[in-house]
């Protein structure tokens, strides 16, 4: 018999729901995410997720938080090179590109969704916009260098390039805006 809300904590229900949203997300994609499965593969109602995310929107966007912030907030060894520490980020987003593809395309239909899309980019810019201005001093535009990597690297992504080619056009454009 599924066990009731009342027997396990709200944090650890949402970190249940979410691991196992999570892992559907990573094995066959963000598409393949719905509260009808979540809730199957747990054993619980569908009305039981709904509780706790009112819409697979809210779902998707708390897979995709997660998986950015595990890319975003992790650090590259010390002592790294500035470029090297870029190239590794850009790695990183491999794992959350395709999702991001996906809110992009769903936003479409969605306000929540294209809110949370437009969040995330802003949140990437600004974080490059900083390092842009602690890493390249001379830097004249730090805000639109980094929309112009964001660009870059999000077309490298939707062209689906191979790790070494995205490295070269990577370290390419680098070089070409701060050289």
């Amino acid at each position: 018999m599924p066990r009731t809300r009342p027997e396990l904590g709200r944090e650890h229900k949402v970190e249940q729901i979410l691991s196992r949203a999570e892992l559907v997300a990573r094995e066959r994609g963000l598409r393949a995410v719905s509260i009808a499965e979540v809730a199957r593969s747990l054993d619980l109602s569908a009305n039981s997720v709904y509780w706790y995310f009112p819409s697979r929107d809210e779902l998707w966007i708390a897979v995709v938080e997660r998986i950015a912030g595990e890319a975003f907030e992790s650090k590259p060894s010390d002592g790294v090179s500035w470029e090297r520490q870029v190239l590794w980020l850009v790695d990183r987003l491999a794992d959350v590109y395709p999702m991001v593809a996906i809110l992009q395309d769903d936003a479409r239909q969605s306000p929540r969704l294209a809110e949370f899309h437009v969040q995330l980019r802003e949140q990437l810019q600004d974080m490059l916009t900083e390092a842009i201005s602690v890493h390249v001093p001379e830097a004249t535009d730090p805000a639109g260098d980094a929309l112009t990597f964001v660009a870059l690297v999000v077309g490298c992504y939707a062209l689906d390039l191979p790790a070494p080619q995205r490295a070269g056009l990577v370290e390419e454009a680098m070089r070409r805006l701060w050289s």
